[in-house]
């Protein structure tokens, strides 16, 4: 069984098997994937994880003819021309499905939720902004509070097993980008580990990363339309 995944921008992917498609933190498709791929006979879905621009972009209610379902953190503004049996607005750690799709939430450390995703036989983690947000310029309260939430919201997800997981690496924590990945890495089963809202710089895991966690596979995709084909039996 396949999984398909493509790169979008930011931290936004299509995720593709061969029956269901999902759209998942839309802000821009430079590639124009999404335009080249909707299409009725799949099961085709929207996730967006929260409101902030870089995540939601109100353009996909415009696809809704092609969308079976639209999966939404509760602080989206749902557009007046969407069906409302489209739209499923979720909190965290609230659990729905349609069919054999199955959505879970989970918290954030910033604002609306991530998301689990059982897709067949996949399970995918996608960690909108959720992360160990450590800014150099905060307070130590505040860096500490930072630290704090990241953990105790690992402490509801440390249990799980991932094929897939989606997790930013945002340059603009400069020492500290990589703090958040390395504690989801060493507390979470992942086997594939996706970066994503880099910020304009590529992500290429250091060597002590990559040796810390060696049964952890990594793509660090930084073009849009870039793709990666996973198989499993």
């Amino acid at each position: 069984m396949s999984l398909n995944i493509v790169y979008l921008y930011h931290s936004g992917f299509l995720i593709e098997t061969d029956d269901t498609m999902v759209v998942i933190d839309y802000y821009k498709d430079p590639s124009k994937t999404i335009k080249n791929r909707l299409r009725q006979e799949k099961y085709t879905f929207i996730l967006s994880s929260h409101s902030h621009s870089d995540h939601f972009n109100p353009d996909v209610y415009g696809w809704a003819k092609y969308i079976t379902q639209y999966y939404l953190s509760d602080d989206i503004l749902i557009s007046s021309s969407l069906a409302s049996e489209k739209a499923v607005l979720m909190q965290p750690y609230e659990t729905k499905s349609y069919g054999a799709f199955t959505v879970s939430t989970y918290g954030s450390t910033d604002a609306g939720v991530s998301f689990s995703i059982e897709m067949g036989r996949w399970r995918i983690f996608h960690a909108g902004d959720l992360n160990w947000w450590h800014w150099h310029e905060d307070t130590l309260a505040n860096q500490q509070l930072a630290e704090r939430n990241f953990k105790l919201e690992l402490d509801r997800i440390s249990n799980l097993n991932f094929d897939v997981v989606f997790f930013p690496v945002d340059s603009r924590l400069e020492q500290h980008k990589t703090l958040g990945v390395e504690e989801f890495c060493r507390r979470v089963k992942t086997d594939k580990l996706i970066a994503m809202h880099t910020c304009g710089q590529k992500w290429l895991p250091s060597g002590s990363f990559l040796q810390q966690y060696p049964q952890l596979s990594v793509w660090c995709p930084d073009i849009s339309g870039q793709s990666i084909n996973l198989n499993r039996q």
